[in-house]
């Protein structure tokens, strides 16, 4: 069975029950795409009615990765709601099934159905020099409206994930490289959730 507490959102804004992220990330949606690790969040935003953007999923975990589009799969599979999260609790362990179900259950499911042909993934390091200009060109041209890094900034640099620290440095650089104006980046290096509108104001807020 399949462990969801993989991919459930350690850095959430608000009470676990209403996490105010996806509306931020709806918000920034409006500028261009979404750029997202691959966490619960990415399903969260793709469940909001206001996200028409496409939603790239840019993650180093392709475990990760694999985890979230085997929950879309079953999404497009069923049509509705019900089934879905009926399919995540035979799928899935007992605990994560239902720690999942109470954060998505929320959403709008016509909506995620909706957005799954615009979801797109990415198997790369956030970090690595080079991972902006694949993320350009997997969108294809359509400007990024907002990114979510979520907590990784909070593990670059620490030894003990085999980390230096100039991928901490890269992290920041990259991110910076891929907001334009209007771009709303939200990150955290701890357990509070950082939000910037636009590169300059995330330049100058943004110390290592």
């Amino acid at each position: 069975m399949r462990d969801l507490t993989k991919i459930i959102a350690s850095d959430l804004v608000g009470a676990r029950t209403n996490n105010q992220l996806p509306v931020l990330m709806a918000e920034g949606s409006k500028a261009g795409a979404v750029v997202t690790v691959a966490n619960s969040e990415a399903i969260r935003v793709a469940m909001v009615p206001t996200v028409t953007t496409q939603i790239l999923i840019v993650d180093i975990s392709e475990d990760h990765i694999e985890l979230l589009k085997l929950v879309f799969d079953w999404a497009s599979k069923v049509k509705d709601a019900e089934a879905w999260h009926e399919t995540i609790g035979k799928e899935c362990t007992p605990a994560s099934a239902q720690k999942f179900i109470t954060l998505v259950k929320n959403g709008s499911f016509d909506s995620l159905k909706a957005r799954l042909p615009h979801i797109k993934y990415l198997h790369d390091d956030l970090s690595r020099d080079g991972v902006v200009e694949k993320i350009r060109e997997t969108l294809g041209g359509e400007a990024v409206g907002v990114i979510y890094g979520s907590n990784i900034e909070f593990y670059l640099g620490n030894v003990c994930f085999g980390q230096s620290k100039a991928s901490k440095e890269q992290f920041r650089t990259n991110l910076l490289g891929l907001m334009g104006s209007d771009t709303v980046l939200l990150r955290s290096d701890s357990v509070f959730m950082k939000s910037h509108v636009g590169r300059k104001q995330a330049e100058e807020a943004w110390s290592l």
